[in-house]
């Protein structure tokens, strides 16, 4: 993660178990550290949108930008020519407060934003609320249910699962067209039963 000139703030770090399960830490470079990195104190840094360069480049110049659940997703879009972004720490499970921030809504402001979550109920409900504040702050937000791919993806399937299963061209092709066929969302689409619930957790967090 960086500022908008491209200066590192810090960095996502994937640990796998031997058993497979995963866990993600967010740390500044440090030599001193036998993981050649500190994990402390990261959560008092700035921590802006991922990618942050090229979506204020995006915006300015009135491209659309997709925002993900995390970085491998946003990587892999962006690996197919497209500007994607997530903010740190994902998605909100339902009962959290969301760790999406004004600075990332400000961020985005104005643009065309294209919402692509994970296929399961925390990324949904959690970029739905997402949806709202960009909505609010005058974005053009249309939310992409990646069950109409026309391919089974696994439980909690996202776009790199898409392009593990069909390959980056014919994804590309896919994700074109569920964008195309997809009508700008409104606070109607958005703001169901279970969101309001939650965005009253945001307002008090």
């Amino acid at each position: 993660y960086t500022d908008e000139d491209g200066k590192l703030i810090f960095n996502v770090l994937r640990f796998t178990y031997p058993e497979g399960d995963k866990t993600f830490r967010q740390g500044v470079p440090d030599a001193s550290k036998k993981s050649g990195f500190n994990l402390s104190g990261v959560s008092k840094l700035r921590r802006p949108l991922y990618r942050l360069p090229e979506v204020v480049k995006a915006v300015r110049e009135g491209r659309p930008v997709y925002v993900v659940e995390g970085e491998k997703d946003a990587d892999t879009l962006v690996a197919m020519g497209l500007t994607a972004t997530t903010n740190p720490g994902g998605a909100s499970k339902p009962g959290q407060a969301i760790k999406w921030k004004e600075e990332h809504t400000q961020a985005l402001a104005g643009a065309e934003v294209i919402l692509l979550p994970d296929v399961d109920a925390t990324g949904l409900s959690d970029r739905q609320r997402v949806g709202l504040e960009l909505i609010a702050a005058g974005c053009r937000v249309r939310f992409i249910d990646l069950r109409k791919a026309g391919t089974q993806l696994p439980p909690k399937g996202d776009i790199t699962d898409l392009v593990e299963l069909v390959g980056a061209e014919q994804a590309k092709v896919i994700l074109s067209g569920l964008v195309a066929s997809t009508p700008l969302a409104t606070v109607e689409d958005l703001e169901t039963e279970e969101v309001r619930r939650q965005r009253v957790l945001d307002v008090y967090s």
